[in-house]
């Protein structure tokens, strides 16, 4: 299964859009600052399952702080970031992962890509999603044989 992890469109609806056509996923997991931008966009693609949480820029979000989605056999943790200071530190999001049983722990806040494993746990932050804070997304590859992560530049 291929997802796409998207964040911190912050209004750049178009590069949203890019990043769907360019990697074509099954899901796509958007963690806030842009969501209503974000469920705009989704609309132009009915068949692809899309997740949202809400970022600290997002005002009167229907969407949740966190979330959690199984995803063949690994469960994913999402949120957007600042309440578990992530500029600071991924301790925080750490810990919570691990309560959440998660295998994966997506994040944004940063505009600072990450993919890494800490542990058992991978920390995965697709950076910032607008053209002029970086311009990149994360695709995973998961199944049961295991996750594989890569941030890409949109074009």
């Amino acid at each position: 299964m291929k997802i796409l992890v998207l964040s911190d469109c912050h209004g750049d609806v178009e590069n949203v859009e890019a990043a769907i056509r360019q990697t074509s996923p099954d899901k796509v997991m958007f963690l806030g600052d842009g969501v209503n931008d974000f469920a705009a966009a989704m609309e132009k693609f009915p068949s692809t399952d899309w997740y949202a949480v809400t970022g600290n820029c997002d005002r009167r979000s229907p969407f949740n702080d966190e979330l959690t989605v199984n995803a063949d056999g690994h469960k994913i943790f999402a949120v957007h970031g600042d309440k578990y200071n992530v500029k600071f530190s991924l301790l925080s999001l750490l810990y919570r992962a691990r309560e959440k049983d998660a295998q994966i722990a997506l994040f944004g806040h940063t505009h600072w890509p990450v993919c890494k494993k800490e542990d058992d746990i991978w920390l995965i932050n697709p950076g910032s999603c607008r053209r002029g804070f970086g311009g990149t997304c994360a695709v995973l590859e998961v199944n049961t044989g295991g996750v594989e992560c890569r941030i890409i530049k949109i074009i």
